[in-house]
């Protein structure tokens, strides 16, 4: 987790994540609450007290969960007690957390176990950025992260618990002795040793009695087993965390809880400019249970070249077809972007395997060279041939154009040429 805060540049709000899920939360609970109010035969203000405790809890909700709630609460309590060392800043650390229904010895801990990690992070990570990394201490005058740096902390928590997350259950999946009330507000687990049925501790900045209001995905801490009223046990999350399903593809890659399957067509695949490559989607399953998520993108030719499976709707040949379409739509190269209002076709027709000489052409020179990304394009036109595909690219364009086109086209070759050069020379 500090690791990918660091590579984030999130780094001092990953030594606090740390520290507070290694400990209980610094939330008081209710029943805590109750006790720490001062016995009073007075009901009504004991009711008082009780109803102002629930609401400085209130004030830390945060939409994300549990632990970004108590990441805003550990940098509130620093900036309380300012760094000023000694028993001024306890005393207005302590202060800070009676007035707002946080546990004052909880938030010492976290404060400790804070400068530990501060301090072995500027051992193991001095090229980091942040404070830590730099000065080996924590950060007194931390705000609230950001809407970005709270999606990557969410997404570093995930990285963390990927055996711990839990989707709400399908309506009449869950049966037995658990009564209805409990069962549309029940999850389970993606891990194969945990069969029961899981729930939102009511503690949890997230639990709601309204199912249609609970979160599909989260991740968890921990389970603890707590009482339910008809005396039974139950096993609730603590240290929830909301999660972004389409996340799971993308930090879960190389994990056994990640089963990806056949190539598909919708959404169509695409040339991705970053890694130079047609992309394809894949159906994809999560955790014991085979949970669908939204599918991840893969290199669509290496993918179906290691693919132990048969696709009826998607071949390797089909990646030749999408580079030659990204190659006329002007996405392969930059000095391309005008061509495709000099074609006399709509570069699609590639794709819709209509039977076209033309698009027979094209593809099959990409194919019997090999060629469905730039980098293999670059190199084929800097050490094989500079007209390699010229021919082909006659056939596609209106002849009032040609000029035009030609020129567009030996600018764009030679550029390539020379990028190509230039990245052997290094």
């Amino acid at each position: 987790m500090l690791l990918v805060g660091a590579q984030a540049d999130v780094l001092d709000y990953a030594i606090a994540i740390v520290a507070i899920l290694s400990e209980v939360t610094p939330f008081l609970t209710m029943s805590e609450k109750i006790n720490s109010l001062e016995k009073d035969n007075d009901d009504s203000k004991c009711d008082q007290k009780e109803k102002s405790k629930a609401e400085q809890k209130n004030q830390w909700f945060h939409p994300h969960g549990d632990v970004l709630a108590a990441l805003v609460a550990v940098g509130a309590n620093s900036f309380a007690g300012r760094g000023a060392r000694g028993a001024s800043e306890l005393n207005a650390c302590k202060r800070f957390c009676e007035e707002n229904g946080l546990s004052f010895v909880v938030m010492q801990r976290i404060q400790k176990l804070r400068k530990q990690l501060a301090k072995l992070v500027k051992l193991r990570m001095p090229c980091a950025k942040g404070i830590a990394a730099r000065t080996g201490g924590v950060m007194y005058n931390m705000p609230p992260p950001n809407r970005l740096q709270e999606n990557i902390l969410s997404q570093s928590v995930l990285s963390g618990f990927l055996d711990n997350v839990a989707q709400i259950a399908p309506p009449g999946s869950v049966t037995g002795d658990i009564s209805f009330r409990l069962a549309n507000r029940a999850y389970y687990s993606c891990n194969p040793a945990i069969v029961e049925p899981i729930f939102i501790d009511h503690n949890s900045f997230l639990f709601t009695k309204d199912f249609r209001k609970l979160p599909q995905f989260v991740c968890y801490g921990s389970l603890v087993r707590k009482p339910t009223k008809d005396g039974s046990t139950i096993s609730c999350m603590a240290n929830v965390t909301c999660v972004d399903q389409t996340w799971l593809g993308i930090l879960a890659e190389g994990s056994p809880l990640l089963s990806l399957g056949e190539p598909m067509l919708s959404p169509p695949p695409t040339y991705d400019t970053k890694q130079e490559a047609v992309l394809c989607s894949i159906s994809t399953k999560y955790g014991h249970h085979g949970w669908s998520i939204p599918p991840v993108r893969r290199v669509m030719y290496d993918y179906l070249e290691n693919w132990k499976g048969r696709s009826s709707q998607i071949t390797t040949r089909d990646s030749f077809r999408w580079f030659a379409r990204a190659l006329l739509e002007g996405k392969v190269m930059k000095e391309l972007d005008n061509l495709p209002s000099m074609l006399n076709d709509s570069p699609a027709i590639i794709t819709a395997r209509k039977p076209a000489a033309k698009v027979v052409m094209l593809v099959s020179a990409l194919a019997d060279n090999g060629i469905d990304n730039g980098p293999a394009l670059r190199k084929h036109w800097a050490e094989v041939n500079e007209q390699f595909l010229f021919r082909e690219l006659k056939a596609w364009t209106n002849k009032e154009s040609f000029d035009e086109a030609k020129r567009l086209w030996v600018n764009g070759v030679k550029h390539m040429v020379r990028c190509w050069r230039n990245n052997e020379a290094l």
